[in-house]
């Protein structure tokens, strides 16, 4: 079934429209857990799921067996930048696992910010494994399977032990049956799932409020480890690090414009996804949703580059503007629904 979209963000030239992105806005408030505003697409969910993937490292053991620090398991739950801070500690994980750089099976590509590819160009070295974004999640899988002694040749097959570990314990907390639980391949070639979008958010809130019963212990550790680690959670001038360094939020971003997150004191959460793939609207509409909760000081200079607001040229001229359009209201309510 599809389901109608919404208007999120238009922006503009010489005061006339040029471009509009449309798409979905899912919220949850544990205070009001039937007040979803749904229905909502049945949505691929692709990086946002990361910190949930990593959920059986901690069910299992696994990360107490090998010592993983707070900021260790937020890069496990990133897109990180490819930053040396970053490649350093995937490099750690790896040694833990008496594993080479070999036994990632993410692929590489160049670190996202264009000083270290630089870096890299310098000193005649070509990007590796450890800088692809995803690196750090797939260190994860590698100590889970090393762990479970299930083996790591393998270990992206969707029915090897340690996806199907996974898969069932995501199912099991978004409530899931085949029928609504659908299984594809991501851009690191994990398997990556798709449900409906306002389970995404429910899953968020379980991060600063888990339900009793629902794997507390282990999404306790994980949200205090995300919240207390931005930097790890993405890297410098990134939309998640910034939004969780100017409030206290769990965020992240995922491929083809996801984006979900937290308000932690409140365990409210949103899900979004920008029908076009269009990132660039995902961030403004969290950022406009989340300021219009009071959850973000207007004056925050670190989220200045992400909100709806004048669009510059290459010469510094104002020439448009983007306008945030979407609901501004909280869960449940006539102006929160996608």
């Amino acid at each position: 079934m599809t389901l109608s979209h919404q208007p999120l963000v238009v922006y503009s030239r010489a005061s006339l429209p040029e471009s509009h992105h449309a798409g979905w806005l899912a919220t949850y408030d544990p205070a009001a857990p039937d007040a979803t505003g749904g229905p909502f697409p049945v949505t691929f969910v692709r990086s946002s799921m990361k910190a949930f993937q990593a959920l059986p490292l901690l069910i299992t053991g696994a990360a107490e067996a090998f010592d993983i620090t707070d900021a260790e398991l937020a890069l496990i739950c990133s897109s990180h930048n490819g930053q040396p801070f970053q490649t350093d500690v995937v490099q750690s994980l790896l040694d833990r696992a008496e594993l080479p750089v070999s036994a990632l099976q993410c692929g590489a590509h160049a670190p996202y910010r264009e000083e270290d590819a630089k870096v890299l160009i310098a000193r005649g070295e070509a990007p590796t494994a450890l800088h692809n974004n995803c690196s750090a999640k797939h260190a994860g899988f590698l100590l889970l399977c090393k762990h479970q002694g299930w083996p790591v040749e393998d270990y992206l097959n969707p029915e090897h032990p340690a996806q199907q570990h996974i898969r069932r314990t995501i199912m099991g907390l978004t409530g899931q049956t085949a029928e609504t639980f659908h299984v594809g391949i991501d851009g690191c070639s994990a398997p990556t799932f798709a449900f409906p979008l306002d389970r995404l958010a429910f899953l968020f809130s379980q991060l600063a409020k888990p339900s009793p019963g629902l794997c507390e212990k282990a999404l306790t550790r994980l949200g205090r480890a995300l919240a207390a680690n931005p930097r790890y959670v993405a890297g410098d001038g990134r939309f998640d690090t910034d939004l969780m360094t100017a409030g206290p939020f769990i965020a992240k971003m995922g491929a083809e414009a996801v984006h979900a997150g937290v308000h932690i004191p409140t365990g409210r959460a949103w899900a979004v996804k920008i029908a076009d793939g269009g990132r660039r609207a995902a961030s403004i509409t969290v950022a406009a949703w989340v300021q219009a909760q009071g959850w973000l000081d207007c004056e925050t200079s670190l989220m200045e580059t992400h909100r709806a607001g004048p669009l510059l040229n290459h010469a510094g001229l104002l020439v448009g503007e983007s306008h945030y359009v979407g609901p501004t209201g909280p869960a449940g309510s006539a102006e929160g629904r996608g």
